[in-house]
């Protein structure tokens, strides 16, 4: 940025390209002001094929900090929309602790009114399926510490339900809000512990069994899984359905007769309660 006084104050900011320091820059946006901040956006917008440039003979530590430090300056400075498009959220299948904590940093020294619109927005992020295993739980926490920090509404985008199904340490305070979403997915195959986690739920008085019934009751016509049936069949049996509540429920043909081929495990458990099972 010539003619104009480094941002980033005693440090060349040019010794990202060469000698990236995470934990200075983290620092300095740390303590930045807005019109420091506009000037690392430039910086950025110019550098930003640079940064991910991999130079023979490099360490691959030193690749990996200069890449690293293109996400902490879009977090840092993007709009909240432009940073949803320019977050590699594809590529963070393999995220280390140190990584994962300044970018926690850098979001979370943005305002509420830049999370309340980055935050679903993001959590609809198309996802590779080849390693959306370790993406989608990135994403998830990610956007789980905004949304604890800044107190938002739960965001019940794809992306941020897939994390959420498989986040290891899941947060089932979310279950009221992403039951019924997360039954009619077939995301729900990655939550055999469901049952389980619905009973705890009423349990502490956080969600009502008419609720959670509901929910299932509408998951039975929802193009899931075989696997994720068997996650809702099991759900069904945990709440007792009766004959009553499942009435007029299960799939029908256009003569109005039950499916011949609606033997999914959902439907042949629901129609064991009905006396009509699976022949």
């Amino acid at each position: 940025m010539d003619g104009v006084e480094d941002p980033i104050g005693d440090a060349p900011f040019d010794l990202l390209l060469a000698q990236p320091d995470l934990t200075a820059l983290d620092a300095w946006l740390d303590t930045a002001d807005d019109k420091q901040l506009r000037r690392a956006a430039a910086w950025h917008r110019e550098h930003k094929v640079a940064l991910h440039e991999f130079h023979p003979h490099e360490a691959w530590e030193i690749y990996r900090a200069r890449a690293w430090a293109a996400p902490l300056l879009i977090a840092s400075t993007a709009a909240p929309g432009e940073a949803v498009k320019m977050l590699a959220w594809n590529d963070w299948w393999s995220v280390h602790d140190d990584e994962r904590e300044l970018l926690r940093r850098a979001l979370h020294r943005r305002s509420r009114e830049w999370a309340a619109p980055f935050v679903p927005a993001a959590a609809r992020v198309k996802l590779g399926r080849r390693r959306e295993p370790y993406t989608a739980p990135f994403l998830f926490r990610t956007l789980d510490t905004l949304v604890c920090q800044h107190d938002l509404p739960v965001p019940d985008g794809d992306a941020f339900l897939n994390g959420w199904a498989r986040a290891v340490s899941a947060r089932d305070r979310y279950l009221p809000v992403l039951l019924g979403p997360l039954l009619r997915s077939s995301h729900l195959r990655h939550r055999p512990d469901l049952p389980a986690a619905i009973d705890a739920a009423a349990a502490a008085g956080e969600i009502t069994r008419a609720a959670a019934v509901g929910a299932a009751l509408e998951a039975l016509v929802a193009p899931l899984q075989p696997s994720a049936q068997r996650v809702l069949a099991g759900v069904l049996a945990s709440l007792a359905l009766t004959p009553e509540e499942l009435a007029g429920r299960l799939p029908l043909s256009r003569d109005r007769s039950p499916l011949p081929t609606a033997r999914s495990p959902r439907c042949c458990f629901a129609r064991g309660v009905v006396g009509d099972g699976c022949r």
